[in-house]
């Protein structure tokens, strides 16, 4: 029976998740040499293949990813009993690890955190950002205690989060941008159908917004004519305002950009085009203390802003 040590069980998760020894070897503050040392050396002692090394690519083995989903479960709950012990310190001290599309990162949640880091100091919280499937089987598998997601994103039973604890969190309106010298740039608001005319710059389909155009796009009968798939909201700003074509993000992902790229703002009237991001983690009796803490402060805000637009 091989033996089994928590830093090369650590390794392989963050090797299969980063899609790469070097990669992950950047992440964990390693050599990739030292980290290719490690899985190869755990592969022997199991005598199984768990990962499939490619140029510029690594996935893992049917075998590869049982243990890694095992390894995530094993390592996310030592993580919890070490957030447990520290919380018999002076005051609450402690770990809380985020993860988040990138709606919710760009919306409210920076400032929400800023103030709670105010507040309690002793606990660290470290963010990270996924796509919507991701962040849910983050939380689900105890890789992340906090998930924000859009729900739009999700059209998979397997991938929702009906079997963890939810929270509405902050309201998101998605808009149609445009170069000020677009011929939309009159327009202060039309559906997506009229926009779906014009040449798009689109998000891949692994993000959630990217999923929730194209499912909006199939049930409307439409056929969106992408000029280019891009993977981040930066490069859909900059592509607008070059005027190759329109794009469709948050508004609190648009506004600070509109003057210092010539950006034009078109409200969507589909119904569609605003929604909330939820909160999920696992049943409450299993949070620890410090990730009870800051679930209260994220659901406390959201109460508090009831008609918050995701500012």
């Amino acid at each position: 029976m091989a033996e089994f040590d928590l830093t090369t069980l650590r390794l392989l998760v963050t090797v299969i998740e980063e899609g790469g020894i070097a990669r992950a070897a950047r992440k964990q503050h390693l050599t990739a040499a030292a980290v290719s040392k490690r899985i190869s050396e755990l592969e022997q002692r199991l005598g199984l293949q768990l990962v499939e090394r490619r140029v510029g690519d690594l996935r893992p083995t049917p075998a590869g990813a049982t243990l890694a989903d095992t390894a995530r479960k094993i390592l996310g709950e030592l993580d919890t009993v070490r957030a447990s012990l520290s919380e018999y310190a002076d005051g609450v001290r402690g770990e809380v690890r985020l993860c988040s599309g990138t709606s919710g990162i760009v919306g409210s949640m920076p400032d929400d955190l800023h103030e709670f880091a105010t507040a309690f100091p002793g606990i660290a919280i470290r963010l990270s950002e996924r796509h919507t499937d991701q962040v849910i089987r983050s939380v689900r598998d105890g890789g992340a205690d906090i998930g924000i997601y859009s729900p739009q994103g999700i059209y998979s039973p397997q991938s929702d989060g009906r079997d963890l604890d939810v929270h509405p969190y902050q309201t998101v309106r998605l808009v149609l941008l445009c170069s000020r010298e677009h011929e939309l740039a009159r327009r202060k608001s039309l559906w997506f159908a009229e926009a779906a005319r014009h040449e798009f710059i689109g998000l891949t389909p692994e993000s959630a917004l990217g999923l929730l155009l194209a499912e909006v796009t199939r049930q409307q009968n439409l056929a969106l004519r992408k000029r280019f798939e891009v993977t981040g909201h930066e490069v859909v700003r900059r592509l607008v305002s070059s005027n190759i074509g329109v794009g469709i993000l948050p508004e609190v992902s648009v506004r600070p950009y509109m003057d210092a790229l010539g950006i034009h703002c078109i409200r969507l009237r589909d119904n569609w085009a605003g929604y909330r991001l939820m909160i999920c983690t696992r049943p409450y009796g299993t949070l620890s203390l410090p990730v009870r803490k800051v679930l209260s402060h994220l659901v406390t805000r959201c109460a508090g802003n009831p008609g918050d637009e995701a500012r």
